[in-house]
């Protein structure tokens, strides 16, 4: 029978024979389509490990942790995989943190995993010789010397929080009140996660254990024989929460989520029933439709933008926007409606199109498994929501997908469904005119451009850590970096705001330029800006910027770099286009400087 264990078993088989980069498309294709056992998970992560070490892609991960860390390593591996990055995970021996975090080998690292255990805090709590806050305040020092050492190593932070199996010898009541040993982990937990460095990701275990029920989650018989507390089912889930944490630093959340129509947002077909006859509201399915509607509707808040993928005539797809009192999403909060019977995977290509995003910045929830699997076969760039039959489990199905778990929630993001309606408006205002220039001319653009601040710090820290399209080198700065980047002598960071007259796009580009190497020259480490502006000449506004305040800080050359994605090939010519002479060498790279006196720059963009 070709099940994933024996697809698997034939695959290991196979391993010496078979190429890294083939073996892992494999592996990876077995962990995608195939319903894997958690213990086979493992034991797919742990012969991955080899095959990944071989990559020059990998990203190096540092697990350290107060308990046996080996399972989550192998699952870590395996998960990431399935979601596609490649890990080379270093797994360092139980409880010896700060040791390991010392180590070459464990000290250098992409990204830091740190995983307590609480058997030192309930032992402490039992001996009775020191108080509570004590036992917490000790903690908090352990973790903050932890994550100090990690930033001077230029790592970033994954803190997973404690724990409790059991309320202990109290009984729940009393564990939950001061000082017992469920209310003194949580407090821990609760400083953990406001005191952590500005860029980090805090994991709540206690959460993750709740979701599945700590009688699955944990195995105290694995704990005494290994000091691996976690059972193959919980490992599995944490492995997928750390690897999220992981995705969401690197890249942000995605941007879009694009929703079926009948049996999604609504019960029934509209088509059959009409606008004011789906169920929507009245009845166990009418009330999950509509709480579902609802919680979109906040995601949209915090700056997911929605979108429509239906099979549908088009007028009949909007009417219930537009006359069903009991719907609480409306067509002013969809920023692209495909409705027509094609194939979704051309509605998923249409709207990245529309919205100018790549493709894989799109979710897909629809109830239908044959328009999903269609999506994943012809548009596998977008992510696809593993959707429930029962649409009381829709909710909990989008939230545990973890596409659109964020570092932080800025106020640019609640603005921006209102500013891609804005956008749809300014493109038919665009179709009036034969003419570029005076199309853009007519906008009446105004640009600021201001230093990176603390005011802006957590937008550009977002920008760079999700823009993809425009921008010339695609580096993931965190806030320290950032902060210790612009700390160099003759260092600078701005902002650009663009307006124009049909509203405010809000900081939309980004560029930080430090001291090179060779005195008098000034380089471009990073040049970016928002998709929504490409082709209004902004880049040229903020460029000029860049220009007068190299000359103001007496820089005799500025050197730009441009290093190819997959994503960024529409800034390839950028620096030739403001006047850069090309540079010999670089391999990966292209290099152009620039003499010190300031070209003219053609743009529309007033101060």
């Amino acid at each position: 029978m070709n099940t994933p264990r024996n697809r698997l078993a034939d695959l290991r088989k196979r391993s010496k024979n078979v190429p890294a980069d083939e073996y892992l498309a494999e592996l990876r294709k077995i962990l995608c389509e195939g319903d894997v056992a958690p213990e086979d998970f493992a034991l797919a992560g742990r012969t991955a490990m080899p095959h990944l070490a071989e990559r020059q892609d990998t990203l190096k991960v540092s697990l350290l942790g107060q308990c046996t860390t080996t399972w989550l390593a192998y699952h870590l591996t395996a998960c990431a995989l399935k979601n596609g990055q490649f890990l080379a995970i270093h797994d360092a021996e139980y409880d010896t943190v700060l040791q390991s975090l010392l180590e070459s080998e464990a000290g250098i690292a992409d990204f830091f995993v740190f995983l307590p255990w609480n058997q030192r805090v309930l032992y402490q709590l039992r001996r009775n010789d020191v108080g509570p806050e004590a036992i917490i305040g000790t903690e908090i020092s352990f973790w903050k010397r932890i994550w100090a050492l990690a930033e001077q190593k230029s790592g970033r932070i994954i803190q997973i929080g404690y724990d409790y199996t059991g309320p202990g010898p109290q009984g729940f009541h009393c564990a939950t009140k001061s000082g017992g040993d469920i209310d003194v982990l949580r407090e821990i937990n609760r400083r953990l996660h406001c005191e952590l460095p500005g860029a980090a990701f805090f994991v709540d275990l206690e959460a993750i254990a709740g979701e599945m029920g700590r009688g699955t989650f944990y195995n105290p018989r694995q704990y005494y024989w290994t000091k691996q507390p976690f059972s193959e089912a919980g490992t599995a889930l944490l492995a997928e929460r750390v690897d999220n944490a992981i995705r969401t630093m690197r890249t942000g959340p995605k941007k879009v989520l694009v929703l079926d129509l009948d049996n999604t947002l609504w019960g029934g077909v509209v088509g059959d029933l009409g606008p004011m006859e789906v169920e929507l509201g009245e009845g166990p399915e009418g009330e999950a439709h509509r709480d579902f509607q609802a919680f979109c509707e906040e995601l949209s808040r915090r700056g997911v933008l929605l979108a429509v993928a239906s099979k549908n005539n088009e007028k009949d797809a909007k009417e219930p926007f537009e006359v069903n009192p009991n719907m609480v999403l409306k067509l002013d909060d969809i920023v692209s409606f495909q409705a027509h019977w094609r194939p979704k995977s051309e509605s998923m290509k249409a709207i990245a199109a529309e919205l100018n995003l790549g493709i894989d910045s799109l979710v897909f929830f629809d109830d239908n498994p044959a328009e999903r699997e269609e999506v994943r076969q012809n548009a596998p760039e977008v992510a696809v929501v593993d959707v429930p039959d029962d649409p009381s489990d829709y909710v909990r199905a989008l939230e545990n997908s973890l596409f659109f778990e964020t570092l932080a929630v800025t106020g640019a993001d609640a603005e921006r469904t209102r500013q891609y309606q804005v956008e749809n408006k300014r493109k038919s205002f665009e179709n009036s005119f034969t003419n570029l220039d005076d199309y853009l001319r007519s906008l009446e653009m105004v640009g600021k451009i201001t230093p990176i601040n603390d005011g802006n710090m957590q937008r550009v820290v977002q920008l760079l850590a999700k823009t993809n399209q425009f921008n010339l080198t695609t580096r993931r700065h965190d806030e320290a970096t950032v902060r210790k980047m612009l700390g160099q002598p003759g260092a600078f960071g701005l902002t650009m705001e663009l307006s124009d007259k049909f509203g405010d796009h809000g900081l939309i580009a980004v560029t930080i330029c430090v001291p090179d190497a060779e005195p008098g020259v000034l380089r471009i480490d990073t040049l970016l800006m928002s998709c929504r502006v490409i082709n209004r000449t902004a880049e040229h506004f903020l460029m000029s910027a860049v220009l007068s305040e190299a000359l103001r800080k007496d820089f005799k050359k500025i050197v730009g770099e441009y290093i190819p994605t997959a994503k960024n090939e529409m800034t390839r010519r950028l620096f030739p286009s403001f006047g850069f002479q090309p540079l010999s060498g670089g391999d990966d790279r292209l290099l152009f400087s620039l003499p010190s006196s300031e070209p003219p720059l053609k743009t529309f963009v007033r101060s």
